[in-house]
């Protein structure tokens, strides 16, 4: 479900295209896009259901053909756009809160977890200039900080022992 909400990142992009910003203000967003939707298509289709991916793909390509075709408001692509904020704080939170009851991070990739940080930091300084939105700056703060929680549980998760790990979930449940 996340994904699909992922792929409504182009209705961010269909605003941001309104207002006339900078392709590198939104250029980047239309790749990931794209690939979220296919990933989501591909998962569909190996997981046996064909049908189901051309289906979701048709849809997709509907509503992104909606959302860009300048008939759409503008009141209800700023309202996807801000959607963002709460459905991002949302995800990482429940990511941050199941790492900490297992006591680590799992197989959280930590490279993906610095590039994650340090992007959208400078998506902040970059959306500042570029922009000046603040539905766009207060995304890359939210996710910014989210990000930073799970990098911060990566550096303190480090070099925890199995066993403590073992110890302390046998602790919970009892």
């Amino acid at each position: 479900m996340a994904e699909i909400f992922k792929s409504l990142l182009l209705s961010v992009l269909t605003q941001q295209c309104y207002d006339e910003y900078f392709v590198n203000a939104w250029g980047d967003g239309t790749f990931l896009a794209i690939q979220t939707a296919t990933i989501a298509a591909l998962v569909l289709n190996y997981s046996g259901a064909p049908t189901k991916a051309g289906i979701f793909l048709a849809m997709y390509t509907g509503l992104v053909s909606i959302l860009a075709s300048g008939y759409t408001p503008v009141n209800i692509l700023w309202n996807m756009q801000a959607m963002n904020v709460p459905i991002i704080f949302i995800a990482k939170t429940i990511q941050v809160v199941t790492n900490y009851k297992n006591g680590s991070t799992g197989q959280l990739s930590a490279l993906t977890c610095f590039l994650l940080f340090g992007g959208s930091i400078a998506r902040i300084f970059t959306s500042i200039q570029e922009t000046g939105d603040f539905i766009i700056i207060l995304t890359y703060c939210v996710s910014t900080l989210a990000n930073g929680a799970l990098v911060f549980q990566l550096l303190w998760y480090w070099n925890v022992d199995k066993t403590t790990k073992n110890k302390n979930k046998k602790k919970k449940r009892n």
